[in-house]
């Protein structure tokens, strides 16, 4: 056996003592806990053979009819196009593809890759611990509205559901957030209460804008503008009202004010000069 074959021979080896079953859990407890590996030859981009077994240099197969994996064969390391060995870890909830042995050996054998995972594992807990600390806070009527307009233009004229408009609003979290039904009952009140004014309507379980929805932000945007503008103006009012009440009091002389420049002094001391240079005239 060639230098290449004996590598082969010892990674699929050490592979196929983790050899994943028929059925692989991909949720919950179950689905964490799986740490296994699909072995697969590909051809033409499509399936072809399935390794269910290794035993030295001879493989057991199942090969692909076009609909599942069914028929069973016995091969040798030497008839598999290394190039189409695809290697697929089902490590925890995670899924990573390898293409061929040196991108295994390359990616996976330094275990690179399962720091990024078990990192990303890390800060994804501390993530979803602050967010169930958090309070879910309720978009308000108007806000959920100009929300599903703008979903409205980017996809097109599509609906959302109760479940993935809260998704995009606080992120998948949500679903395990201590306040999650309650919220998602809020959400669900706000939406009916647009269907009932006729800014939204309900297909099945999707939310669609109608076209009252644009003249509603229209009229609730020109208010909110109005009412903008008479804030400012009560503001300027106000501060216009105290600046004429402190001149009132200057001229009742309520408020006194300091002299800002005395000129009593100054006007003695030139009669004191005057009367200084007549008495040195005289002498």
């Amino acid at each position: 056996m060639n230098p290449i074959n004996k590598l082969y021979s010892i990674v699929l080896s050490h592979l196929g003592k983790r050899l994943c079953e028929n059925r692989i859990p991909r949720s919950g407890e179950k689905g964490k806990a799986v740490n296994c590996f699909v072995l697969a030859i590909d051809r033409d981009r499509g399936p072809f053979q399935l390794i269910t077994k290794i035993s030295g240099n001879l493989l057991t197969v199942l090969e692909w009819n076009e609909t599942s994996y069914t028929d069973e064969k016995v091969i040798e390391l030497e008839q598999i196009d290394r190039k189409q060995l695809r290697i697929i870890h089902y490590y925890g909830l995670s899924e990573i593809r390898y293409y061929g042995l040196w991108d295994y050996l390359r990616n996976g054998a330094t275990g690179f890759q399962y720091l990024l995972i078990i990192g990303y594992g890390t800060l994804s807990s501390v993530n979803q611990y602050f967010f169930i600390k958090k309070k879910l806070v309720t978009k308000q009527r108007m806000e959920l509205l100009q929300y599903l307009v703008a979903h409205h233009y980017e996809s097109g004229g599509g609906g959302l559901g109760v479940i993935e408009l809260m998704s995009q609003l606080y992120s998948i979290r949500w679903i395990s957030h201590p306040d999650s039904e309650s919220q998602q009952r809020k959400v669900e009140l706000y939406l009916a209460s647009l269907v009932d004014s006729g800014e939204l309507e309900k297909n099945g379980t999707s939310y669609r804008v109608k076209g009252k929805a644009i003249s509603t932000i229209e009229s609730f945007e020109e208010e909110e503008r109005r009412h903008t503008d008479n804030v400012r103006l009560q503001r300027k009012a106000i501060w216009v009202s105290v600046i004429l009440a402190v001149f009132a009091l200057i001229q009742a002389d309520v408020i006194k004010l300091p002299t800002v420049l005395d000129y009593s002094n100054t006007a003695l001391t030139q009669e004191n000069g005057e009367l200084h240079n007549r008495v040195r005239a005289g002498l």
